[in-house]
C-alpha cells in the first residue's frame, strides 16, 4: 500500500483537521505525505485546477488521497485510517468524534478565532459558546472520572480528536480560573501532551496565562483585500452619480442635498473596536496598561481626540 497524500493549507496548532489526521496516521502506522510546492501543489491555486477537481469535485481543502480512496471530511479520513486496526471505530467513537468536530469546534472557533484575527467577536455568540463549553466539559469530566482516557485505559482516536480541538482553547482562552474548574480535563491534557505522538506534532504546549483579546492588526491584514474591494465600487458609484446630476442640472431643478449622515458612508471601515476599548478601560487595574492598549490599537485616520468641558458642572 502506497503512502497517503494530504493536501492542506499549512501546519500549526490551529490546523485542527491536519493535526487529527497526522496524529491518527502516526498511531496506526500509516505514512502520510503532506503535499507542498515541491510536489506541484500550491494551496489556493492547485486546488482550483481541472486535474484536482477530477479527484475532488469540491474545491475544499484539505483533501486526503490514499490509493483509490479520496476524502474531504476529517472524520471519514480518521475512520479510513483506523479501519481494521486496534483503533477501529465503535458507536462511542462516532459519538465523541461528532462531539469534537461539531460542538467543540464551534466553541473553539467562536472564542479563539477573534484572537487569531479571523473573525470579529460577538457577545451573544460568545455567551452561547461559553454555555455549551460548560456542558461539554462536564460531560468530558464524567468520562475521565472513571478512566485515564476518554474511552478507557489506553489512548484512542477519540482522545486525538478531542485533544486537537481543545488545544487552541487551552492556549488562548482557558486561563487559570477556568482550569481550576476542570482539573480532570487539565490532567488529561497534560497526560496526552506528554506522549511522544503529541509532542512530535505540537511541541511544548503552554497553558493560557491571560485570555487573548481580539487581534485588530491581524484582522485588518486578513481582510484588507475585502475593504479595498468595497471602497473601489463606492468611488465609481459616486462619480457616476455626479455626472448624471451635472447633466440634469441644465434642464431640471437641482436635487435636494443628501442627508448629513451620507458623508460617512464612503469612509473605510475602522479596525478600532469601541466596545473592546470600553471593556479594557473598565476592567483594567493599571492605567499604564490601559493607555498602552489604546495607543497600540487606536485608528488615527478614523478617529480623533476632543477635549470637552461639562456645561453643567454641578
Amino acid at each position: 500500500m502506497s503512502s497517503a497524500k494530504l493536501y492542506t493549507f499549512g501546519l500549526s496548532h490551529q490546523n485542527i483537521w491536519a493535526n487529527k489526521i497526522l496524529i491518527t496516521a502516526s498511531i496506526t502506522n500509516t505514512k502520510v505525505k503532506i503535499m507542498g510546492k515541491e510536489d506541484g501543489f500550491e494551496y489556493g491555486v492547485s486546488n482550483k485546477t481541472t486535474d484536482f477537481k477530477k479527484k475532488f469535485p469540491i474545491e475544499k481543502c484539505f483533501a486526503f488521497e490514499h490509493d483509490d480512496v479520496k476524502l474531504i471530511e476529517c472524520d471519514a479520513v480518521l475512520y479510513h485510517l483506523c479501519k481494521d486496526t486496534k483503533y477501529d471505530f465503535t458507536e462511542k467513537t462516532f459519538e465523541l468524534l461528532t462531539l469534537a468536530s461539531r460542538d467543540l469546534h464551534m466553541v473553539m472557533s467562536t472564542l479563539c478565532y477573534p484572537a487569531l484575527g479571523l473573525i470579529r467577536p460577538d457577545k451573544i455568540e460568545n455567551a452561547a459558546a461559553l454555555s455549551l463549553m460548560r456542558e461539554l466539559f462536564l460531560h468530558l469530566t464524567d468520562l475521565l472520572s472513571e478512566h485515564d482516557y476518554l474511552c478507557g485505559a489506553t489512548l484512542t482516536v477519540c482522545d486525538v480528536a478531542v485533544f486537537c480541538e481543545i488545544i487552541p482553547f487551552y492556549e488562548l482562552y482557558m486561563d487559570e480560573p477556568c482550569r481550576c474548574l476542570y482539573p480532570a480535563i487539565v490532567t488529561w491534557i497534560q497526560r496526552c501532551a506528554s506522549l511522544e505522538v503529541f509532542k512530535h506534532r505540537f511541541g511544548t504546549i503552554k497553558p493560557c496565562e491571560l485570555i487573548s483579546s481580539f487581534n485588530h492588526s491581524l484582522y485588518a491584514k486578513y481582510h484588507e483585500s475585502e475593504r479595498k474591494g468595497v471602497k473601489e465600487p463606492a468611488k465609481k458609484g459616486e462619480k457616476t452619480v455626479e455626472k448624471k446630476v451635472t447633466k440634469k442640472v441644465e434642464v431640471v431643478p437641482v436635487a435636494p442635498k443628501a442627508s448629513p449622515t451620507a458623508v460617512f458612508t464612503s469612509l473605510p471601515p475602522t479596525t478600532f473596536e469601541l466596545e473592546e476599548w470600553k471593556r479594557k478601560y473598565i476592567n483594567s487595574a493599571s492605567y499604564s496598561d490601559t493607555m498602552t492598549w489604546l495607543w497600540d490599537n487606536f485608528d488615527q485616520e478614523g478617529f480623533s481626540f476632543w477635549y470637552g468641558v461639562y456645561k453643567y458642572s454641578n
